[in-house]
């Protein structure tokens, strides 16, 4: 669960940044 979790936090990260 944890590495499912870091993955959705990641994957927000990355598109926060592209929407930046």
């Amino acid at each position: 669960m944890s590495n499912l979790g870091l993955m959705i936090y990641k994957y927000l990260f990355v598109v926060g940044l592209e929407t930046v």
